[in-house]
């Protein structure tokens, strides 16, 4: 299992991690990919991934997970379970997670779509029932078995608006399966789709100025609205940091400085 993390940071399914502060100083990384397929097993510290833009460094490394448990961002926010995340919790996962997609974007950790599914977070081995929630990490699978045929790539991209449903989840507490709203928009078979997800998020978020401020409304507006189409080049980088990023890291650090 590998793990992202911008500034630290293990099986045949990799994961993506954002945290913050470390003393490694790995290697640079040019080529993700080759890196971790080439990556020898015995090592933890793979390299660093650095952000030109922002200088923000992405540790990345390895080592085993063992018999640690793993629990999903969905299960957190699922009505009734008993661990809640708290509100500067979400913040700060929603900060992290918008920072991540902008390395990530278009890379083989993101691929098409972000899900509460997906992300994860590993139980705290020095306190028994509790999971480093500072820690948020995305699992992905990087390999098929060599017998499987390929399988059609997406046309779309789907990033940004999956981007900002998750961070309403994230605001709101609750996931998108869960919400009131999720009857009226699905198939007569009972089924969702894109098209229909999309439909119900323009319609949450009507609320979301009253719950999160402007701020946070704008930049989920901005996931939504304006970036669901294909994007083959990186012209949306710079303003994505300006509209959504930038934003919701102000919403964390004013929230944290509040607590």
């Amino acid at each position: 299992m590998f793990f992202v993390s911008n500034a630290t940071s293990p099986q045949q399914s990799q994961t993506a991690d954002a945290h913050p502060d470390s003393a490694l100083q790995p290697q640079e990384i040019t080529q993700l990919c080759t890196k971790i397929a080439t990556h020898p097993a015995a090592m933890s510290c793979i390299g660093c991934l650095k952000d030109m833009e922002e200088g923000t460094r992405y540790i990345i490394s390895s080592s085993g997970s063992g018999d640690r448990e793993l629990i999903t961002l969905q299960r957190l926010l699922e009505r009734g379970y008993p661990l809640k995340l708290n509100r500067c919790q979400r913040y700060f996962i929603a900060s992290t997670i918008s920072s991540a997609h902008v390395q990530l974007h278009s890379s083989a950790w993101l691929k098409t779509k972000w899900s509460s599914t997906d992300i994860t977070f590993l139980s705290d081995p020095s306190n028994p029932g509790s999971f480093l929630l500072d820690r948020p990490l995305l699992s992905r699978k990087f390999c098929e078995a060599a017998s499987d045929p390929p399988r059609p790539q997406p046309c779309q991209d789907m990033t940004f608006l999956t981007l900002g449903i998750l961070l309403m989840e994230l605001c709101f507490n609750q996931t998108l399966e869960e919400h009131p709203l999720r009857r009226d928009y699905l198939t007569p078979k009972g089924q969702s789709s894109p098209q229909l997800d999309f439909a119900m998020a323009l319609d949450w978020s009507e609320s979301l100025a009253g719950e999160a401020g402007k701020q946070y409304a704008d930049a989920v507006e901005w996931c939504l609205r304006k970036r669901s189409g294909v994007r083959n080049d990186e012209d949306w980088k710079d303003e994505f940091l300006e509209k959504v990023v930038r934003p919701l890291q102000r919403d964390f650090e004013y929230l944290n400085s509040s607590a």
